[in-house]
Parts: structure tokens; sequence; C-alpha cells
């Protein structure tokens, strides 16, 4: 099963394990979230098509975290609004190379798919806005929560490749090499560890946070050791 942090008959946040795929695809159909929350017997909406039950937002395969999930119809048209108003908080845990120069900045960069990959695209992608703050601060390395205004695809990772500072172990855009080895990162340093938003139906306040997993905790040790 996937471990569930929050549910009610309306919605549950739920902590993606990293290397799992949110939801089935053309060549993915086994294996997925979705596939799993299923086989635990979790309803999930429709609207949100065949292959995407209950989704409303993605995770990267690669990222571990929360994922809020719909299961139904009518949650899920009001989640994906508040999502599109900016009315979800969500905040990442990102450790990237290099040392940030300021204690907070934001980067505001469109981005374009590029095949495979995303990258930024002046004058013909699609708005993204990514707020950052530095949480730590190690020799050669710098801990950033990350609060994404707009939901792009790869966004955090692409923002910060393009501002110097990639995600350490993030092999697609400028992470890999020796320094993600000596930290023991096999998967980008990307981890979504707090959600926070009115609940849609209730109107209750809702926050959940998720500690960062074994892998990402040992790379964080090790940076500090520098």
């Amino acid at each position: 099963g996937v471990p569930v942090r929050y549910e009610d008959e309306h919605l549950a946040v739920v902590a993606k394990p990293a290397g799992m795929v949110t939801h089935p695809t053309a060549s993915r159909r086994s294996g997925t979230l979705v596939n799993r929350l299923l086989g635990m017997g979790m309803p999930l909406s429709e609207s949100g098509g065949a292959d995407r039950p209950g989704i409303v937002h993605r995770l990267d395969a690669g990222t571990s975290g929360l994922l809020v999930v719909a299961k139904d119809d009518e949650t899920h048209e009001r989640l994906r609004r508040m999502l599109a108003a900016r009315e979800v908080g969500r905040e990442y845990l990102a450790l990237v190379r290099g040392e940030a120069a300021h204690e907070a900045f934001t980067v505001e960069a469109p981005l374009g798919r590029d095949r495979a990959r995303v990258a930024v695209r002046r004058g013909t992608g699609v708005e993204a806005v990514t707020d950052l703050e530095v949480r730590e601060r190690f020799s050669g390395a710098t801990l950033l929560v990350a609060r994404p205004r707009t939901g792009r695809t790869h966004q955090i990772r692409v923002h910060l490749r393009s501002v110097g500072h990639p995600i350490l172990g993030d092999r697609a855009y400028g992470g890999g090499g020796d320094e993600a080895r000596r930290l023991g990162l096999s998967r980008p340093f990307l981890h979504a560890w707090r959600l926070s938003f009115a609940h849609p139906v209730t109107g209750d306040r809702v926050e959940v946070e998720e500690p960062l997993p074994n892998d990402l905790q040992g790379a964080l040790r090790r940076a500090a050791r520098g």
C-alpha cells in the first residue's frame, strides 16, 4: 500500500515513495500510485479521466512526498480550482549544488517542452514562478524550501538549474556527478514535505507534514559533515 497521512470521505493526503509513477500512462500500466490506491480499496474521483482517477496534481517519479487525491468528482473539481487559484500551500525541500547568495529569492522563468525534458523558454513558454528560501547552508550545498506558485512539469528542477543551483542527484538537469555520488543520492533530492489548504468541502484547515525519507536524511547528514 501507500502511507495515508490524512483521510476523510472526500479526499486523502498520501505520501508517495520515490521511484513510483503517479498515474498510469500509455507505457506504464501497473505499479503506479493510482494502482496502489485502487488496490487498497480507496474510492477515487473519475473526472480526471480513465488513467488519472483522483489525481489533481502530480509528483515526478523521482520525487517523494505529499499528494492530495480526490475521492469524488465534486471534491476533485474544487481542489482543481483551488490549485489553479494558488490556494493550496505546497512546500518542497531541495538540496542544491552551490551556496545560494540570498536568503530568499524568486525565479520567474517561462517553461516549455524540449522532447522529454523541460527548458526555460523566454517569450514562448508558459508562465512559471517558484519562491525559494534558505533553510540550511553547507559547504558547497544549500538546503532550500521551494514554494511553487504554479504547477508546471519539472518546474522546481528546471528553475533551480536555470539559476546555477541544480538539485543534487538530478542527473537530467545538471545535478549528477561526483558530489551526488558522495552524498549517496541515486535520485533528485526533492521532497514534497508540506501541504496546507482549507478543506474544499468543510472549510477546515488541513496541514500535513512528511519528514524526509531515509535516503535524503542520509544525504543531508553527509552534506553536513562536508
